[in-house]
């Protein structure tokens, strides 16, 4: 199992840990993880170092088998994805403020092919701690301004019908009370990060709920196929 520990800080970690637990209620296809304290052990002292907060990743060969899905290492665009589990991917990475993923080039992406070809392939995000939810300190070029966060939030995906959109956006504001329900009882987080992260969650409800910002954010950057160079 993939281990992840704390770069700098451990509340950056548990910041991460909590975007997976958000999008473990989005979808089965996610990985799912598991906190652990590690005691630090000198076995030359013979004692004890620290102990650091820590968590493990589900292995993707598991994911497959809950969803009935195979992991696959292969190329595609998010044409090839199927719809459904796309929009709502690219509108989750929107929501915590994440750019740094990219399906053609696999980055912080596992493609999962189900067994009928005919229905797409699906994305499994990883790794968040570059998104503006975490907001870690060692992801900020140095002399950044404060507001850097702000820039963020990019949506990546690709263009969907109003209609599509409408759905998922719909699919979101239902389940707004369970996403602020795991934040607000995520008691390793100070409040006053619990505070920032549902205010920039906030900002994301206020975009959706509006249409001239949607159509400023979200339908005025979509990806078309003319961008992959996709003719049909």
């Amino acid at each position: 199992l993939k281990l992840v520990t704390p770069c700098q800080s451990e509340e950056d970690l548990i910041d991460e840990y909590t975007v997976y637990k958000l999008y473990n209620q989005v979808t089965d296809l996610s990985f799912k993880v598991r906190l652990v304290k590690i005691l630090y052990f000198d076995t030359v002292l013979n004692r004890a170092v620290f102990e650091r907060y820590s968590f493990f990743i589900e292995d993707k060969e598991h994911v497959a088998e809950r969803n009935n899905v195979l992991a696959k290492d292969r190329l595609a665009t998010p044409f090839d994805m199927n719809k459904g589990n796309y929009i709502k991917l690219s509108v989750f990475q929107y929501l915590i403020g994440n750019k740094d993923w990219w399906v053609s080039s696999r980055k912080n992406i596992v493609i999962m092919q189900p067994k009928d070809s005919s229905a797409g392939l699906y994305a499994v995000p990883y790794d968040f701690d570059f998104s503006g939810i975490v907001n870690a300190e060692y992801t900020k070029p140095i002399g950044a301004p404060d507001d850097l966060i702000d820039d963020r939030r990019v949506y990546k995906g690709i263009c969907f019908t109003d209609d599509q959109f409408k759905e998922v956006f719909d699919f979101y504001k239902q389940l707004r009370p369970v996403l602020v329900s795991i934040i607000n009882n995520q008691d390793l987080v100070s409040k006053f990060d619990r505070r920032q992260i549902l205010r920039y969650i906030n900002e994301f409800y206020t975009v959706i709920d509006n249409k001239y910002l949607v159509k400023q954010n979200i339908l005025n950057v979509c990806e078309t196929r003319k961008d992959y160079n996709l003719t049909n």
